[in-house]
């Protein structure tokens, strides 16, 4: 089930991201777009590792917080164009309407996209690294590196729980509900302002027509800019969690690096 759960999640992050190419590249088909938002996410898997040292795992969380950054950027000029009214966002937040019918399908949906509950499985794999390096740092483990890392049994100890708990503990509600709270709820403040005036909404394509039309072009085009980033990240994070799930309940491992076996 979590590994279905992954797959559908992946496949939105890559047809986001596709859509991003081919508004941004009109010549570019969206069927190669897609071949490329696939490739990137795959390249992630060349850098990716199990048992990988706290260094790469910090040069991957680099990667994402650059993949943040830019979406909070962009998704910030989109809404700047529009101007909404702050105290008018909050009380649509908490009307009934947003817990009923379609409202309901909505609010669910802005929940997952800013949780993403698959990202669980990522954390975890991340932790471990930290864990070890945590309890390498003030010799607490006899654990040595090469010594056939994925056959040692490695318990981590008390302190280095507590220190891992407690820098995730941070770095979740900064993600979560200052940064990701943020972006999800500006794609659904400028959506409804590119649509207030549309008579007709079919596809994503009539989306970033109703910002040219109804906004500006300056919008539109932030809005895809930050598009492209979330599904290069969103997909980078459920490849990965996809993997995590395989590797641990299917025991099968994919690494497309040459020290794969």
């Amino acid at each position: 089930m979590a590994e279905a759960a992954i797959i559908t999640a992946d496949i939105s992050a890559v047809i986001g991201a596709a859509f991003a190419w081919n508004v941004l590249i009109p010549k570019l088909p969206l069927a190669a777009a897609c071949v490329i938002t696939a490739a990137d996410t795959v390249i992630i898997l060349l850098f990716y590792s199990p048992t990988g040292t706290l260094r790469n795992i910090r040069y991957f969380e680099w990667f994402m917080c650059s993949m943040v950054a830019a979406m909070l950027i962009t998704s910030a000029i989109a809404v700047a164009q529009v101007h909404p009214d702050a105290g008018a966002v909050f009380k649509a937040a908490c009307r009934r309407d947003m817990f009923v019918g379609n409202g309901l399908i909505s609010t669910c949906g802005l929940i997952g996209t800013t949780i993403m509950p698959h990202a669980l499985y990522v954390g975890s794999s991340l932790a471990r690294p930290r864990l070890l390096d945590h309890d390498q740092k003030y010799d607490l483990t006899e654990y040595k590196p090469g010594n056939e890392p994925l056959e040692v049994f490695y318990r981590p100890s008390l302190r280095a729980i507590k220190s891992t708990l407690r820098y995730a503990s941070w770095e979740l509600s900064i993600s979560i509900f200052i940064l990701g709270v943020f972006i999800n709820s500006a794609g659904q403040i400028i959506g409804a302002s590119a649509l207030a005036q549309a008579d007709d909404f079919n596809t994503l394509s009539d989306l970033f027509s109703g910002m040219q039309s109804n906004i500006n072009n300056v919008c539109a085009t932030a809005f895809a800019v930050s598009l492209l980033f979330s599904g290069i990240g969103a997909g980078t994070v459920t490849t990965m969690a996809g993997q995590t799930v395989m590797e641990g309940a299917f025991q099968i491992k994919i690494n497309p690096s040459s020290d794969a076996s």
